[in-house]
């Protein structure tokens, strides 16, 4: 079963104004009926799994970037965001009411990205410059016109503007917990951390920015955070990924050509940040792009970065995006492929299918059958032994897409700049009217290996007193040194 559409139809329901007149014709009944099975629980009682379903969020999105989908109570609704020019748009596709809710949060909030704990929504991101958590209810979308939500300003004394890109939220011991990484950005006239160059001379090559790391504890109402400037500031944190027992924190130290993996303690993440550090040399020319990830299973992780300009045997490849898989546990890289993409074009998104024992990779890849290049859903094996040709899919009708998140047994949603869709990945080798299947060969490659840091650099720390929105919450900057 499928369902798709040929032309964007808008079928968006917004607060408190639903439009009965939809009813009136057939053609907006049937896009109603779509409405309300875009987001189908796997196996409805006596129908098949949906295959491929596809709506359009808004028809007035002018700008649209950053693009988030995460999906909510065991996939039956899935909350989205979308970043215009001046402010972040959040919506909630309820099947059940068969219709698209829609809030715009104040002009100088963007999201970047979000993630689900319950019935809460959790988002991260900037608010007029400042990096910026925020939470909400994701039922508040469908009874309040004004979305009510509660945002965490972290204002760093001396930056000039700080946005959180990626985050995890869980609960851990009874506390909702919320772990965000993001950059901050120096001014010359501000005070600049050690070993940041000075912005204030033209001849400097390295931009003044150092990486941070949050760490909330919203049951608390406690905010912890500190800034690395490291003694080197072509190392970077892109990503943080949360398993059963650990938070991995992920980047790259560029000079080194390192990948960095910090394994930290769920309940207590940066006061052990500096206990499990490893350093993966590798060969490849990965982490030319942020490194993205998701967990896999038990304790073990998934990441995937742009590599440009490397070799396969005695045959260039222009570009490519490696996958590693790690597992915390033992802090071993267990497995390593290169998926060709043939453009420059970072991973945008993975996921991990527990019913396939498959992973995801959203990539914009150029395919040489159809001379252009197309934002794919790549079907990943873990584990490979040897090299082989991997389904994926592209939308017909869309040709952008930014975020990812599994819905329910084998189905996953997806969204881009204005639209999102439903897919059973079970339904990556067939074409139909709606998506084409396409192949991407796969490469195994060396695993890197390990080392663990013993002297890792020590940590700036803030100076001045950062004020959050909320009176009542704690804001604490660290000072982290490392043994």
């Amino acid at each position: 079963m499928y369902i798709c559409r040929h032309k964007h139809h808008q079928f968006k329901i917004l607060n408190y104004m639903k439009n009965k007149t939809l009813l009136k014709s057939t053609l907006c009944a049937l896009l109603l009926i779509l409405g309300g099975t875009l987001f189908l629980p796997q196996r409805a009682v006596g129908q098949p799994a949906v295959d491929f379903a596809s709506a359009l969020l808004s028809s007035s999105i002018s700008y649209g970037s950053d693009a988030v989908i995460r999906s909510v109570a065991g996939g039956t609704m899935a909350v989205a965001s979308v970043n215009e020019s001046t402010h972040a748009i959040v919506y909630l596709v309820d099947p059940t009411g068969m219709a698209i809710y829609q809030a715009e949060l104040p002009q100088g909030f963007f999201i970047y990205d979000m993630r689900v704990n319950g019935s809460t929504v959790y988002f991260c991101g900037s608010h007029s410059g400042l990096g910026c958590i925020g939470l909400f209810k994701y039922s508040d979308l469908i009874t309040n016109p004004h979305l009510d939500f509660t945002h965490y300003d972290i204002n760093p004394a001396v930056s000039s503007y700080t946005c959180l890109h990626r985050m995890v939220a869980y609960t851990e011991n009874m506390h909702e917990k919320v772990v965000a990484v993001g950059e901050c950005d120096y001014m010359s006239h501000l005070n600049n951390p050690p070993q940041c160059p000075d912005c204030s001379n033209p001849g400097d090559t390295v931009p003044c920015m150092s990486r941070l790391i949050v760490e909330a504890d919203i049951t608390l109402d406690l905010i912890k955070y500190t800034s690395s400037d490291y003694f080197d500031p072509s190392y970077s944190i892109d990503e943080v990924v949360v398993t059963d027992n650990f938070v991995a924190l992920i980047g790259m130290w560029v000079k080194n050509n390192s990948i960095s993996i910090h394994r930290c303690d769920r309940f207590d993440v940066l006061n052990s940040f500096c206990a499990y550090w490893y350093l993966y040399p590798v060969t490849t020319n990965e982490g030319a792009s942020k490194i993205r990830g998701c967990r896999t299973e038990n304790d073990e992780i998934v990441i995937a970065s742009l590599t440009p300009d490397i070799t396969v045997g005695s045959a260039p490849v222009p570009m490519a995006s490696i996958v590693r898989e790690f597992d915390l546990a033992t802090m071993d890289n267990i497995s390593s492929q290169m998926v060709m993409t043939n453009i420059k074009d970072e991973p945008k998104e993975l996921l991990y299918v527990p019913s396939l024992q498959s992973i995801i990779l959203l990539q914009n890849i150029f395919y040489p059958s159809t001379v252009s290049s197309k934002y794919s859903f790549v079907s990943l094996k873990r584990n490979p032994l040897t090299n082989y040709v991997a389904d994926s899919w592209i939308d017909i009708n869309t040709n952008y897409y930014k975020s990812l998140d599994l819905a329910s047994g084998s189905q996953f949603v997806a969204s881009g700049k204005d639209h999102c869709c439903l897919k059973d990945a079970t339904m990556f080798d067939h074409n139909n009217m709606c998506y084409k299947i396409e192949n991407v060969p796969i490469s195994v490659i060396d695993n890197a290996p390990k080392n663990q840091i013993k002297l890792p650099p020590n940590f700036y720390q803030y100076t001045g007193s950062p004020q959050p929105e909320q009176a009542d919450i704690t804001t604490i900057a660290l000072n982290i040194i490392c043994y």
